[in-house]
């Protein structure tokens, strides 16, 4: 078994944009980056696993668990846009 608690992982953000949104919010909290990201993780998570898709960790806790239909998405959901850093 793993213990997740300690798992990691790194993440690149490409494009002025981006890192300009990630600095003001980080400014504005006074949260580093990664602190950031897993809060946004942590808070919204939940909701964008939904939007995606079934996931199985549903399906294992929710004995009345339906196959609803999934949001069917474009094969290449970035397409047409810049690369962003971090």
């Amino acid at each position: 078994m793993t213990d997740t608690n300690n798992e990691q992982m790194s993440i690149t953000l490409n494009g002025k944009e981006t890192v300009d949104i990630v600095n003001r919010l980080c400014s504005a909290t006074g949260m580093t980056p990664p602190c950031l990201v897993a809060l946004l993780i942590r808070k919204y998570g939940k909701d964008l696993e939904s939007w995606v898709g079934n996931s199985s960790a549903s399906e294992e806790n929710n004995p009345n668990y339906n196959n609803k239909p999934t949001v069917e998405l474009p094969t290449d959901p970035g397409a047409h846009l810049p690369p962003v850093e971090l």
